[in-house]
């Protein structure tokens, strides 16, 4: 899921270096929340907290930036700072980094993943 995150926000961003006018933005990205609430908010509520926390993680491994940088630059300080808020209620954190060396596990899982040792759904 981190990296399909990855490749839309890649996407998202080189339509939003076209357009000029800030609400043709505005109405772009509301109609791709729209898109990605329909594909994956089932998928995203499935999570249990420890997935959900890994998550937040490896996004910002493929992104190069947290969750909490990726949502206030898409949707505003005001909505990152209500996320964030939720995020902590449920001991998250949207400033989570990936630290490889500090997640050993994690990284023998993705290390099994990308030499096709370990199938993914």
């Amino acid at each position: 899921m981190a990296r399909i995150a990855s490749s839309r926000l890649i996407a998202i961003n080189n339509v939003l270096t076209t357009v000029n006018d800030e609400k043709e933005k505005k109405r772009y990205l509301n109609l791709i929340e729209k898109d990605l609430k329909n594909e994956y908010e089932e998928k995203l509520k499935a999570l249990n907290m420890r997935q959900g926390k890994i998550l937040i993680k490896l996004i910002y491994s493929e992104c190069g930036s947290t969750t909490y940088e990726i949502v206030k630059e898409l949707k505003g300080k005001t909505s990152v700072v209500f996320w964030q808020t939720l995020a902590r209620l449920f001991t998250f954190n949207l400033k989570w980094k990936y630290e490889p060396e500090e997640e050993k596990e994690i990284e023998s899982v993705i290390r099994s993943i990308e030499n096709n040792e370990l199938a993914v759904n």
